[in-house]
């Protein structure tokens, strides 16, 4: 198998994919990167379309019987995205569900507006990781594809549904419950509805619309607030604890 190099046409798509949204947008794929995140793809079920890899990582891709396509490590270092690239790039079929298709969800994570890429990755990763059922983005957010987002979410971005472009309108089916740290209501002390939307806000500006119940984490020490995905991360897993209880 020949190496690749940086002006091939497959090399430049793979280049579109990682820093273009509108061409992530068009061929509804994304690109993940990394062993560990194509190793957890796989056991998500991921859909692959293809692999690009420095020489010896091509056993990487053995599990998945797609193109893979070779490039040397002067190539692989131009189209990384991380300082330190890992010599493995996958081109997989995004997530993306629709309002409609996840309407029976008991719970799910809102981010109203998050811009930050390693809050938004975290999110969904911690969302997954405590038995939320999708994580849904308003129309002011981050692009969940976007590369930081995805390495920060450890490749979960593919263990659950994401809804892209949502409004306010379309939660009309969960009672929404806002992160707020201004809230007069406790994290430690609410009823828990039926069926529930979670919303994180823009980490500047917060929530930008009213919601059902607004709740906040008690925080000691006369610190103001906590990261919006630390935050999340904390209201997910006392979400989950409550519900376990109950069942």
């Amino acid at each position: 198998m020949s190496e690749l190099t940086f002006r091939s046409k497959t090399i430049q798509r793979v280049r579109q994919l990682i820093s273009d949204k509108r061409a992530r947008d068009v061929e509804h794929a994304f690109v993940i990167e990394g062993e560990a995140a194509v190793r957890d793809a796989i056991r998500f079920g991921a859909k692959f379309d293809s692999f690009v890899v420095v020489d010896d990582k091509q056993s990487v891709a053995s599990e998945t019987a797609v193109p893979v396509h070779v490039v040397n490590n002067a190539t692989m270092g131009r189209l990384s995205d991380t300082e330190t690239p890992s010599g493995v790039l996958a081109v997989v079929a995004r997530n993306d569900s629709t309002i409609e298709e996840i309407s029976t969800c008991e719970s799910i994570v809102v981010c109203d507006g998050v811009s930050d890429p390693g809050n938004a990755g975290t999110i969904i990763r911690s969302a997954s990781a405590a038995g939320f059922d999708a994580v849904v983005f308003t129309e002011r957010s981050v692009d969940p594809y976007n590369p930081k987002v995805v390495r920060s979410s450890a490749a979960a971005i593919l263990s659950l549904p994401i809804v892209i472009g949502a409004t306010w309108n379309d939660l009309q089916p969960w009672t929404t419950m806002g992160l707020d740290a201004n809230s007069n209501a406790s994290i430690w002390d609410f009823d828990i509805p039926q069926k529930l939307a979670l919303v994180v806000g823009n980490e500047a500006h917060g929530l930008s619309n009213a919601c059902d119940i607004t709740i906040a984490i008690p925080i000691a020490n006369e610190i103001e607030s906590l990261n919006a995905a630390m935050a999340t991360t904390i209201a997910c897993f006392e979400i989950a604890r409550r519900r376990a209880e109950l069942r």
